[in-house]
């Protein structure tokens, strides 16, 4: 997980938020089914569209890419069935991977919250060993984001630990290199996968740091 911006709400949900909201809470505050028409609206493609760019189309809990075989889910941070009120609010819409949005479902708590990207650091919260994710020691927030959120689920682990592995070639030439320009491009290249739109890039950046590569 790293740490996330709010980008710019799009016009469509500029123009629609309060309208779509109130049309919502007519619904819920009678105890009724929402239609599906009413329910769903915060699913329009430009809203999608603007959270996979703020999330540099990775899930924003796990830093999954798996849009090639899944089209991930808007999450809200707050739950709908919890805050009706928040359905259509920029700042409570995120881009979540399948299995991160499931195992969330509809876990809220103000006074036991789960890590949110966009207000938390989430490296005050967790740390990597290796491809496992960890509470920092005594974090509560830490422990209970990587167990409702299952942030070491084995399919989950196991890519992580994939893509830590690709980069070991890399890493052992740059060991082995003499200080230069060639031992400098390699570090380069290394560095290159912690950058914001890499898969895994907070697991990457925690790696690449116990091998001194800085």
């Amino acid at each position: 997980m790293i740490r996330l911006n709010k980008g710019p709400a799009p016009a469509i949900l500029v123009q629609n938020a309060v309208a779509w909201t109130q049309a919502y809470l007519q619904y819920t505050q009678n105890g009724e089914a929402v239609p599906s028409v009413v329910a769903f609206r915060y699913r329009h493609p430009d809203i999608k569209t603007a959270l996979l760019a703020e999330t540099h189309e990775k899930c924003a809990y796990c830093e999954s890419k798996n849009r090639h075989v899944s089209p991930g889910e808007i999450d809200h941070i707050a739950p709908r069935s919890k805050r009706p009120d928040l359905a259509f609010r920029w700042d409570n819409l995120t881009y979540a991977c399948d299995e991160c949005n499931h195992a969330k479902r509809d876990y809220y708590s103000q006074p036991e919250p789960v890590i949110n990207p966009y207000l938390d650091e989430p490296t005050e919260h967790l740390r990597f060993v290796g491809p496992m994710i960890c509470q920092v020691p005594g974090n509560q927030v830490g422990r209970r984001s990587v167990q409702i959120l299952r942030l070491n689920r084995a399919s989950l682990f196991e890519r992580r630990r994939e893509r830590l592995q690709e980069l070991l070639p890399l890493l052992d030439q740059w060991s082995q290199l003499p200080q230069g320009a060639d031992k400098e491009l390699i570090r380069q290249q290394i560095l290159e996968q912690t950058v914001e739109d890499k898969e895994y890039s907070a697991a990457v950046k925690s790696f690449l740091d116990s091998f001194g590569v800085e």
